[in-house]
């Protein structure tokens, strides 16, 4: 019986490619995050990161999500400890809201986002204490 993991083991190409320098995996980048970044001193269009449209640093994106969240939690929150309060939702709103925080906390560990994982789990803590 062969070693299922020998073919794993063997493979040499991504090294031999890091020590010819064509190896195009986790370069540093030496921008912001945006639709385009600097790599090895050329500007490079990024598709490799949820911020490829350029809009998490956009003010009016900023400002429509702070207003958004306000409307659902009430405009206070306290990010140190996670803490959610709601005002004026139903209990299915809650319930539906509760589940969707869930989804999204088990999506972040799943991509290894422990500290966005954590956030969200400190959120759903506060909204279940609160129930």
């Amino acid at each position: 019986m062969s070693d299922i993991f020998e073919k794993c083991r063997n493979f040499k190409d991504a090294k031999i490619a890091m020590r010819m320098g064509i190896y195009g995996y986790f370069q540093p980048i030496e921008s912001a995050q945006g639709p385009e970044v600097m790599l090895n001193g050329k500007k490079y269009i990024m598709a490799g990161s949820n911020n490829y449209l350029g809009l998490a640093d956009d003010p009016e994106m900023k400002k429509a999500a702070s207003e958004a969240a306000a409307s659902v939690f009430g405009g206070n929150t306290s990010g140190a400890a996670g803490r959610i309060e709601v005002k004026n939702l139903s209990e299915k709103e809650l319930s539906q809201l509760i589940y969707d925080l869930e989804v999204e906390m088990l999506s972040a560990a799943e991509s290894l986002e422990f500290e966005r994982a954590a956030k969200l789990r400190d959120k759903l803590n506060s909204l279940t204490d609160n129930r």
